[in-house]
Formats: C-alpha cells, sequence, structure tokens
C-alpha cells in the first residue's frame, strides 16, 4: 500500500499547505503569550534586583539621619563636638551613599558583573555631581505633584543597549533636615564654609528635594526571552505538525481499509470469478494487512514522540522529515523540500541550544563540592575524552606539573573540556597543531593558562567572548552554540576565581582562569 500516492492528486499541495497554516497560526499566537509571559518574568527579576539595591541605599539614607546625625548634634550641643565642625564623609548621607555604591561598582567589576548606575539627582544640590538634569528635573516636580506616587520605571536604550531605569523620590525634608539644607546662617560653620554657594540651602518642609535613580543592564534578559520564545515556539509548533500529519495519516490508513473491503465485497458478488480471484484475493489481503500493520506501528511511534517533552522530538526531527518527504515526495515541489530540510536543521540546532542553556542554569543553581582535585589527572582524562585518533596530524600536547586545589570536580571538569575542546576545534585546519596548559601562583591565587596556536581572535571583541550566544566565528566555519565560554565564566565565578582571554587573528589564542589557593 503505497500511502504517498495520493499526492500527486490535483490539490494535494495545497492541502499539504492548509494543514501546515493551523500549526503555524497556533504556534504564532502561543509565541506571543510565552513573549509577553516571559519578558514580564525577566522585567520583574530585574525591577527586584534594582529595589534590592535602592531600598539598600535607602536604609542607609535612614541610619545616618535617624542615628548619625542626631548623635552627632546632641554631642554638639553638650560641646563635646566643636559647633563649627562639619564633614561630608561622615554627616552627609547623600555623600556616603554615592561613595559606597562605587565600592559597590567595584566588586561587581572584580566578580565580572556588569556596573549599576546610581544617581542622587537635585535641582538645588550643594555637589554638582548630584545636579539633575532636565529629565531629573521633571520627575522631581512629577514626584512632588503626585504624593501618591512612590516609583517611576521605563525601559531605555543607550548607545543601543537596553537599559531598566527605575526612580523613587528622596526622603521628605522635614524640621531636622532644616538645620544643615535650611538657611545659610543656621547650619554648621563646617559645613557653610565648605559649600560656599547657596547650594543644598533654602529648602522647604514637606517637599521631595532630590531622587534616587538607577538603571542596570536587561541586554541579556532580552536575549533569553527571544532564545526561549523561539525554543519553545519550536518545539510546539513540530508537535502540532506531527499531530495533524498523524490524523492524516489514520484517514488514508482507514481510506484504503474501505477500498480493500469494497474489492472483497465485488469479488464476493462475482461468484463467476471467485475460483480464480481467490488466490489473488489472498495474496493481496496478505500485503495490505502487513502495510496496515506497518502503518499502526508508525502511528504508535508518532503518538509516543508526540507525548515525550520538548526535547524528544527535537532530537529526532530528522527521523520523521525523512518520513515525511518518502511519502509526500510526489506533492511537494523543489521548493517545499527546501523547507522540509530547514525545518529539521533548525529543529537540531535549537535542540543544541536547549541542552546547552539547560547546561548553563544548571552551573548557576547546581550546588557545590569541595573536594581536592587532582588538575593532571582530570586533563589526562579530558585530553582522553577529546583525541579520538582520527585527526592527521596528531595533537602536540604540552602539559606542565599541575597543582592541586579545592573545588567540585563535576564543574571543574566541564570547564577543562570546553577550554581544551574549543582548542582542538580552532587547531584543526592547522597542519602542526601544539596546545599548551601551564599553571602559576599570582597574588594568593592559581592561575591556569590553555594556549593553542589555532585560528585566534581578535582583541577588538574579547569583550564579547563569555557572553551568551556569543560568537567571533561563523556557525559554517566552526560548529558551536556560543555558550561553553559563558558556562566557563559562571562556574568560575562561583568558585570565586575570575576568567580572561588573549588572542591575534590567526596568531592563536590564551585562556585564563584563576582558583583561590
Amino acid at each position: 500500500m503505497n500511502i504517498g500516492s495520493r499526492d500527486t492528486e490535483p490539490g494535494k499541495l495545497t492541502g499539504i499547505l492548509k494543514v501546515i497554516a493551523l500549526p503555524v497560526l497556533i504556534t504564532m499566537a502561543v509565541a506571543g503569550l510565552i513573549y509577553y509571559a516571559l519578558s514580564a518574568f525577566f522585567l520583574s527579576d530585574a525591577e527586584d534586583k534594582i529595589r534590592n539595591v535602592l531600598f539598600s541605599h535607602r536604609g542607609l539614607h535612614h541610619y545616618i539621619q535617624r542615628v548619625m546625625l542626631p548623635s552627632y548634634f546632641k554631642a554638639r550641643d553638650n560641646s563635646e563636638v566643636n559647633k563649627s565642625y562639619y564633614s561630608p564623609e561622615i554627616l552627609s548621607s547623600s555623600f556616603i551613599v554615592r561613595n559606597m555604591h562605587s565600592f559597590y561598582n567595584e566588586e561587581m567589576r572584580k566578580a565580572g558583573l556588569p556596573e549599576v548606575y546610581y544617581k542622587m539627582a537635585s535641582v538645588n544640590p550643594r555637589n554638582p555631581v548630584n545636579m539633575a538634569d532636565e529629565f531629573e528635573g521633571s520627575l522631581i516636580r512629577y514626584f512632588n505633584e503626585n504624593r501618591e506616587v512612590r516609583e517611576y520605571r521605563k525601559i531605555i536604550n543607550i548607545d543601543g543597549k537596553k537599559y531598566l531605569y527605575y526612580a523613587i523620590p528622596f526622603l521628605e525634608t522635614n524640621s531636622n533636615c532644616l538645620k544643615c539644607h535650611g538657611k545659610r546662617q543656621d547650619a554648621p560653620p563646617g559645613l557653610q564654609n565648605l559649600y560656599p554657594g547657596e547650594g543644598g540651602f533654602n529648602e522647604k518642609t514637606g517637599v521631595y528635594r532630590a531622587i534616587e535613580s538607577i538603571r542596570m543592564p536587561i541586554n541579556d534578559e532580552i536575549s533569553a526571552t527571544l532564545i526561549s520564545t523561539i525554543s519553545l515556539s519550536v518545539g510546539i509548533a513540530v508537535m502540532i505538525i506531527l499531530f495533524f500529519f498523524n490524523k492524516r495519516l489514520k484517514i488514508r490508513v482507514s481510506d484504503k481499509t474501505a477500498s480493500l473491503e469494497a474489492e472483497i465485497n465485488e469479488h464476493r458478488q462475482a461468484r463467476v470469478e471467485i475460483q480464480r480471484l481467490n488466490s489473488e484475493l489472498e495474496q493481496r489481503v496478505a500485503e495490505r494487512t502487513s502495510q496496515l500493520e506497518s502503518a499502526n506501528k508508525e502511528l504508535e511511534a508518532f503518538c509516543y514522540s508526540v507525548s515525550h517533552d520538548l526535547r524528544a522530538p527535537l532530537r529526532h526531527i530528522d527521523g520523521y522529515v525523512d518520513l515525511l518527504i518518502s511519502r509526500c515526495r510526489g506533492g511537494l515541489d523543489e521548493k517545499g523540500l527546501h523547507y522540509v530540510d530547514t525545518i529539521a536543521s533548525s529543529a537540531r540546532q535549537m535542540g543544541i541550544l536547549i541542552d546547552d542553556l539547560l547546561q548553563f542554569s544548571r552551573t548557576g543553581r547546581a550546588e557545590m563540592r569541595n573536594e581536592v582535585i587532582d588538575m593532571n589527572q582530570l586533563i589526562n582524562e579530558v585530553i582522553e575524552m577529546l583525541d579520538d585518533g582520527s585527526r592527521s596530524p596528531k595533537i602536540e600536547w604540552a602539559i606542565e606539573k599541575l597543582p592541586q586545589v579545592r573545588g567540585d570536580y563535576a564543574l571543574i571538569r566541564q570547564v577543562w573540556a570546553n577550554l581544551l575542546g574549543n582548542a582542538v576545534k580552532y587547531t584543526r585546519s592547522n597542519e602542526t597543531a601544539r596546545i599548551e596548559v601551564s599553571s602559576n601562583f599570582e597574588n594568593g591565587e592559581t592561575v591556569f593558562a590553555v594556549k593553542d596556536n589555532g585560528v585566534g581572535f581578535d582583541m577588538q571583541y574579547v569583550s564579547k567572548l563569555f557572553g551568551v550566544f556569543q560568537r567571533l566565528h561563523s556557525q559554517e566555519q566552526f560548529e558551536g552554540t556560543g555558550i561553553g565560554l559563558a558556562t566557563v565564566q559562571r562556574i568560575i565565578n562561583r568558585h570565586g576565581g575570575r576568567v580572561w582571554a588573549e588572542g591575534k587573528l590567526n596568531h592563536g589564542a590564551a585562556f585564563y582562569f584563576t582558583l583561590p589557593v
């Protein structure tokens, strides 16, 4: 029984396109919902992080103004402190919080994380660095005119990068604030001498004299939203398409069964030819029965694949696309076959992306085990896994004696697998491939290095190397998803270390990472 024979009938291609159109429309609707939900989740997470920073700063403001300043004025009134004394390093909450945030950003840089912009903006500041721009000044007026509003948020674009901007009004000015922000002549002499102008003075009670604003980069969140939406949408589309083609196969089997029964009835009515046709009928029935059993098994396989999770149909999509081509080749033109091949290729790549994304996520959530690791033994295991003897010429390995370290064995093994795997991949076109592994001690850290003589990279793009889905070479040249080095950085950061790279185009590359001694 040739199920694909009907594809030669007129209008069959139109029918197939109709079957595909409905899954596409459903997938687009679901993709929109997924994108909306993921966007809301990632933006809410970024907003929570911003609130944590702002509320931490707000708490420090409260402590300075409710605890430190009353203690200072009490000591001054008791003549324990010179009444002319004033120091912004001790008495100015805005000065203290601004410098504290700069130290916060310094620690963020050390951890390999993006800095968070923060500003205390005022239309009447003492320090020019706190002067509000036109937009910030309008926000201060807005908060004062709409006292029920407690926050302002907006996504902004700066130099082609997306940021979440968030602002809240500063503490409301009260009578205690006027000791330093009221009339100049009432302020401590030391404060008057430090700030000779009128900035910061002549404030009124019951108003917000400043805002605290902060912005956080959200490019990674937007990328994660898009990738996750595309991944889930492709998986859903594949499952829906398989479901509809599964129904078409059932209809075709039913049609063939009915046709077989009609033929049998016709032969029964032609009693004159029963004897002659009996043998032929038995043979045809046997053939059709075998084909029906085969079709039923295929239907069971389809149902089983649809019930699997998202990764299962993606990993097996090639097999089903081949089956589709073999049965519908007569009804698909060259462009249609090209579309099917493209779907299969994209689904396979998306399956790899999903697996790598899950692995990338696990490295940030998995509980770490702290144990002594023999680095030389670990590297030998990785090299044995990578060097399968099929390369020509062989790789020249130069491995120094490496020290033992403490860390999570499985995670550190993944670091070496990614770094050494990249070195093997990017030296495959060399006549002589050489990969070196070394270590040394610097400033209380063990620095490990992996160097190769491969294709290298341009140092002006080094900042992109450790980003998720960032690639400096095309997919056609070198396979990969662009997640390996991001995973390396996340693992080393969790161990308290650092990662960086050096390279020169067509002259090799060197990757370094550190672990605490």
